[in-house]
């Protein structure tokens, strides 16, 4: 079963191996490694999809603004999303 929850400090070498193997390179994943010691940072919104407790895909949404007319919106930028390539196309990601 599918199931979607936040990512733990054990998650993190399978998070950069699905990301290296999600798209063939490391770059990715030295972008997480860079996003996660931003002080922007927040836990809660890195995420890891697992089937039978193991880590088939990740998600990380980073907060950020938009600014428009002098105005600064609170959004947030998907900054990585990677699922194994065996799993890929099957609703995971």
């Amino acid at each position: 079963m599918l199931k979607i929850r936040r990512e733990t400090p054990l998650d993190f070498d399978l998070i950069i191996e699905v990301t290296s193997l999600a798209f063939k390179n490391h770059q990715k994943s030295q972008l997480i490694q860079a996003l996660r010691k931003n002080d922007a940072f927040k836990e809660e919104l890195s995420l890891v999809a697992t089937e039978n407790e193991i880590v088939i895909g990740y998600l990380l949404l980073f907060p950020t603004y938009i600014i428009n007319d002098y105005r600064r919106h609170s959004t947030l930028l998907l900054a990585s999303m990677a699922v194994l390539p065996d799993r890929q196309k099957q609703g995971v990601g």
